[in-house]
């Protein structure tokens, strides 16, 4: 590949374990304590790693930090292995690259004569230490180097720049206002001296910053027709199975896009002269949170997102379809179009917007239905949206608002997945509890129950009896404490004839229950299926849960998603039946994935099957394999 060079480890290490019954660790691995305290971060491995950890919201994998010495066994596998340190023959000075003696005197010169209260006095050794980089003959070093002085010459110059633009996005064709806001906070003797407003236009200045006042500068461009889009890089390309496809290499292993629009600008400091680059992004003042920034993206000229990800369409029945038009640019005006593949129709098949303004948004209704009457349903197909013309791509968006992450407007093609689907069901009541959030509530409406949300104070004054079904979102005993209380109400509830059914929990973060959340105990293992076209056996065939009242055949388990299923039960109690068997290439079956008992007059369920994913996606064969356990008979 061009855009690298080549590179090897000289060692390569297992880290080692002892977890459970296993013990991989033995006295003679080397051994690294990574619980020091780094004294110029002021913070230990230990923080560091519990509070990288802790980012892991999506899991719910926030940890508390274990604090002080920590060894960590290390196993050599290849390479040196006379090295009795981690890092023992690696060498971080600079007496690793040539010509470099006259770099390392500067540097432990600025070192030796730093003065934190006046750090504008060490300018002279670091323009002479740029100097001395910039003469390298190794292009990664004096690149990542002299980019590293220029920030440390800047953080003694006490110098603070930021570009900001009006809006946080901005489609092509529009204009877009950009500011470059710029302070000198020391006495340094600093001139701005040149502006680029990225590739559009640049002037010429002699801007004298003087110190403690802040200078502002700002220009109004206007965004090419053909400018591309701020697709994140690695969903701009359709993936493959299992990862991303990226055209560009170097892109690989950024965190986010590189900013839509940059400012660059010269500033003159002390009389030397240096280049600078700022990325622009929007800055607004939140009530609570104060001063935020976000990139600035350019998008499409509109979004068009439906109501739900997947139009279940149950026995074919037709189904009323919503759809959100929503301007991103300052004056849209056009033809909303709808196509959809053989076997459906859909009415009406175009709507026409005029003059919406930028952010304004129209709420469109359609009704997609089959095309005939014939007795075998069409195959799962797509409806796709376009602007205009069918030349013209149209875009849903998502937003992501995380305060862990980066601002980020995702677009995905603008179509809607319709599933046909034969699925028989009565009229049941179902209360749902909501766990650490899945879509399975709004799947379960599609299929036509009534659903109803049920918090804390509905289950404990509520009369449950008044619900055939309750169902337990993903991990609802591990996000709601408040369930643990409630475990004789809701054994009640299944005692008189109630169906409860509970979707995965992760065995940490349980709750005082334990393995005692159904009537009869068992636990929640790790154990899981990976490969979701894994073979799925039906131990008991006759089973009401795949014969009633839908028969569950090996096709109902095509066109799964992602995994089989996850945190299976295990050491489960003879009362349970086990109808379901899977297992990953190369491992023993595992049966842990749907278990079930009578208790009383109801009866009780837990699944690691990952109807999570599989509903939302539109899995035909997890709808009715989802409606069997719902429609579970009392006893």
């Amino acid at each position: 590949m061009k855009s690298v060079n080549p590179w090897q480890a000289k060692t390569l290490y297992w880290n080692t374990f002892n977890f459970g019954s296993t013990n991989t660790q033995r006295d003679d691995q080397l051994k690294t304590d990574v619980g020091l305290f780094n004294s110029l971060i002021g913070e230990s491995y230990n923080e560091i790693a519990a509070k990288s950890r802790s980012q892991h919201k999506s899991q719910g994998f926030g940890v508390s930090v274990n604090r002080g010495s920590s060894i960590e066994y290390l196993k050599n596998i290849n390479g040196d292995t006379l090295c009795t340190s981690l890092f023992c023959n690696n060498d971080f000075s600079w007496d690793r690259i040539n010509g470099t003696e006259r770099i390392k005197t500067l540097s432990e010169k600025a070192l030796t004569e730093f003065d934190y209260q006046h750090p504008e006095k060490l300018l002279p050794v670091l323009f002479n230490l740029y100097d001395e980089v910039s003469k390298l003959k190794d292009d990664y070093w004096r690149n990542y180097k002299t980019n590293e002085l220029k920030q440390l010459i800047l953080a003694c110059s006490g110098i603070w720049f930021e570009g900001v633009a009006n809006n946080y996005f901005v489609t092509p064709g529009d204009s877009l206002n950009l500011k470059l806001n710029i302070i000198n906070y020391r006495n340094a003797d600093v001139h701005l001296t040149k502006i680029n407003y990225d590739t559009f236009s640049s002037k010429t200045e002699d801007i004298v910053l003087n110190e403690n006042k802040l200078i502002s500068t700002d220009h109004t461009i206007q965004i090419p027709a053909n400018c591309s889009y701020s697709f994140p890089y690695w969903l701009k390309e359709k993936p493959e199975a299992g990862r991303y496809q990226i055209s560009d290499p170097s892109l690989i292993g950024n965190p986010i896009n590189k900013a839509a629009f940059s400012i660059g600008f010269n500033l003159k400091i002390n009389g030397k002269e240096f280049e600078f680059t700022t990325p622009v992004r929007y800055k607004w003042t939140d009530p609570t949170e104060g001063e935020k920034y976000r990139p600035v993206e350019v998008t499409p000229p509109a979004s068009v997102n439906f109501n739900e990800n997947v139009c279940m369409m149950m026995n074919g029945k037709e189904q009323a379809i919503k759809l959100t038009v929503r301007s991103l640019k300052s004056d849209l005006s056009g033809k909303i179009k709808l196509e959809v593949p053989a076997g459906y129709k859909v009415e009406p098949s175009e709507f026409s917007v005029n003059r919406l303004s930028r952010n304004e948004r129209i709420t469109l209704t359609a009704t997609v239905m089959l095309s005939n009457n014939a007795a075998i349903m069409p195959a799962p197909g797509l409806l796709k949206v376009s602007l205009d013309d069918a030349s013209t791509k149209a875009y849903s968006l998502h937003e992501l608002h995380y305060q862990h992450i980066p601002y980020q407007m995702i677009f995905h093609d603008a179509e809607l997945k319709l599933v046909p689907v034969e699925l028989m069901t009565t009229n049941k009541k179902i209360g749902y509890i909501e766990g650490a959030g899945d879509d399975v509530m709004a799947s379960l409406q599609q299929m036509g129950y009534q659903v109803t949300l049920l918090k804390e104070e509905n289950i404990k004054n509520d009369d449950l009896s008044k619900f055939d079904v309750i169902v337990t979102g993903v991990r609802a005993y591990n996000t709601n404490e408040w369930l643990n209380s409630y475990r004789q109400k809701l054994m009640d509830f299944v005692n008189g004839g109630g169906n409860y059914v509970v979707q995965y929990n992760t065995n940490n973060n349980l709750g005082k229950l334990g393995n005692n959340i159904g009537p009869y105990p068992f636990k929640i293992s790790r154990n899981r299926v990976t490969d979701e076209h894994a073979t799925m056996t039906m131990d008991i065939p006759e089973h009401p849960l795949l014969t009633y009242p839908n028969k569950i055949t090996s096709a109902d388990f095509d066109n799964w998603i992602q995994e089989r299923g996850i945190y299976f039960a295990t050491d489960v109690d003879k009362d349970y039946s086990m109808p379901l068997s899977c297992h990953d290439k190369g491992e023993k079956p595992l049966n842990g994935s749907l278990i079930t008992a009578p208790y009383g007059k109801g009866n009780f369920t837990y699944t690691g099957l990952v109807f999570f994913r599989e509903l939302p996606a539109g899995v035909a064969g997890a709808y009715r394999l989802f409606a069997n356990i719902i429609e579970q008979k009392k006893h």
